[in-house]
């Protein structure tokens, strides 16, 4: 089985377990090996702040993902949902989108109130695509 995990938006997710179809070890996953970042030397004793970009620490997250899906043969589905009407979160969700499809990953983007986000989440959860 693999894991997808759902967010609400809330800093909430939920764990989701999906079936795969092409593996001899069903459930098992190779961890993913990458190399720690320091952002200080030892001769720098003065407390600097670095600028880290995020592209090459999730380079190797992004190619063990496309490996999975493209070996167990399954397009996972992630559901993002935004319980307001923030035009900041409205944007993070879109380039989230193009991130994950980009990867081979469905994504759907669920608008609702906050009082309802509860109840979508458990939807999601009960619908066998996702």
């Amino acid at each position: 089985m693999s894991c997808f995990r759902l967010f609400n938006g809330l800093g909430q997710s939920t764990l989701r377990r999906l079936p795969s179809t092409k593996t001899s070890a069903p459930g098992f996953i190779q961890p993913i090996k990458f190399r720690a970042l320091s952002l200080s030397t030892e001769t720098d004793k003065r407390k600097k702040a670095a600028i880290v970009k995020a592209t090459p620490i999730a380079k190797p997250f992004r190619e063990h993902t496309r490996k999975l899906i493209n070996d167990f043969g399954v397009s996972p589905k992630v559901i993002g949902f935004l319980g307001n009407n923030d035009p900041a979160a409205y944007q993070y969700a879109h380039f989230t989108k193009k991130t994950l499809e980009a990867d081979g990953i469905e994504f759907d983007l669920v608008e609702t109130s906050d009082v309802d986000i509860e109840k979508k989440v458990i939807q999601a959860n009960q619908d066998s695509s996702v």
